[in-house]
């Protein structure tokens, strides 16, 4: 349902358009509407009362007056899942589009693997946005992603790894819930085709890497089935486990910042096979495929049981070595399963580095709370956290949250960093 408040008195005319602009449904319009709220209920036909292909959509509203017309849009989803609807402003999906700018991937027979992935990547991001979900993407044009070019890995030389440790910092620094890594396939085999879904085995959270690999796997193929001919069907590659720079865990001077979250790379078809090919060059299998990673998106989103979303709400940017400090935080429970009373809520220390803190350490402990009673999905506590400032230098301090054994960090839950300095005390 879609609302709309009109000041004054105008007529009004309502059309939804597609992912592609082209209008699929226009009301009847609606002529002296005084001024108040209006709603809109719309079904997810077109003009002939066919049902349209999920997908996001527009839905445009024009108001006309005695000064003129004003125009407004927002952005609709449909869908056969709803992303967390307890509270799905508090997700935030991060989207790679793999390649771009210098680098066009996979190349068959004129078609660029870097367009294919953007094309995938934007129809994806318009469908979670359009179901409330917040989105960052590493990129949304035929561009790098490491820009300015920088030594962004720390070891001495500029070279893809920094372009790909961008990508990562894209989704680190988002505290992403999930980073979704878009790429299409290619061999010198020319029939090796199908799809299929890499990830690492290697992180603390190797049941939620698999789990959302899974879903994705099983999503993709699902969806591309609607195109089967007979000459072409999808093949189902499965799911493959390889620490790509992308996927891989933590790595002193190799790999400063890995993911630190469930990550997956998709690899929907084979630019190099021509049945595949043909399939990509269709807009409406690529919106099946930004639906299958959609879909993945819900049902994993649906059946985790702990998340979190942590925000800043006051933190002192320095103070002097041993003075007392707080940092106060709003923390969301972002699972399907509560929080118990007596969950803590930690805050630690570990040495100020570039960027932001990428190690698996956890780091010195300044403080910890116990959540006085339970937190439900979707339910938001705000903690105080005291402490005392550590020795004289740059700091980052880390909040994580424990509930019995398990660190939500573990589980791929990204922690807060928030930068901090102390200062000698005076002498």
């Amino acid at each position: 349902m879609v609302r709309y408040r009109l000041q004054t008195t105008a007529t009004v005319s309502t059309r939804v358009l597609d992912f592609d602009g082209r209008t699929v449904r226009t009301f009847p319009i609606r002529t002296a509407l005084a001024a108040g709220t209006y709603s809109l209920r719309w079904g997810g036909r077109d003009d002939g009362g066919l049902l349209l292909p999920n997908a996001a959509y527009r839905v445009r509203v024009e108001a006309t007056d005695s000064s003129g017309t004003t125009t407004a849009e927002v952005l609709v989803t449909k869908a056969n899942r709803a992303i967390y609807p307890r509270t799905p402003g508090s997700i935030v999906i991060a989207l790679d589009p793999g390649h771009g700018g210098p680098d066009p991937g996979a190349v068959g027979d004129g078609t660029h693997e870097a367009d294919i992935n953007l094309d995938v990547a934007r129809r994806l991001r318009a469908m979670l946005a359009g179901a409330g979900v917040g989105v960052v993407m590493t990129r949304d044009a035929d561009v790098s992603v490491n820009r300015p070019v920088l030594d962004r890995n720390l070891d001495g030389e500029i070279s893809e790894r920094d372009e790909l440790a961008a990508r990562l910092d894209v989704a680190n620094l988002a505290r992403a819930d999930l980073f979704v890594v878009i790429h299409q396939n290619s061999a010198s085999d020319p029939t090796a085709r199908g799809t299929e879904t890499w990830t690492s085995g290697d992180h603390p959270w190797i049941d939620q890497n698999l789990r959302f690999a899974a879903l994705v796997q099983a999503e993709l193929v699902s969806g591309l089935r609607a195109f089967a001919t007979s000459t072409w069907s999808p093949v189902d590659r499965g799911v493959k486990r390889l620490n790509f720079y992308v996927t891989a865990p933590y790595e002193e001077g190799r790999v400063p910042r890995p993911g630190q979250m469930p990550t997956i790379l998709g690899e929907s078809l084979f630019l190099s096979n021509a049945g595949d090919r043909a399939k990509l060059r269709s807009a409406a299998v690529r919106q099946a495929i930004a639906e299958g990673y959609y879909d993945a998106i819900a049902r994993y989103l649906a059946e985790r049981s702990y998340g979190a979303r942590y925000a800043v709400l006051a933190a002192p940017a320095s103070l002097v070595e041993g003075a007392a400090g707080t940092v106060s935080v709003a923390v969301r429970n972002t699972g399907n399963a509560s929080w118990p009373a007596g969950t803590y809520l930690y805050l630690r220390y570990v040495p100020a580095v570039p960027y932001y803190d990428g190690a698996p350490h956890r780091g010195l402990a300044l403080r910890r709370v116990s959540l006085a009673s339970a937190t439900a999905p979707g339910a938001r506590v705000d903690v105080a956290l005291r402490f005392t400032a550590p020795a004289a230098g740059r700091w980052i301090l880390k909040v994580d949250l424990r509930i019995g054994d398990l660190y939500l960090s573990d589980a791929g839950v990204v922690q807060l960093q928030v930068p901090f300095r102390s200062t000698a005390a005076p002498t």
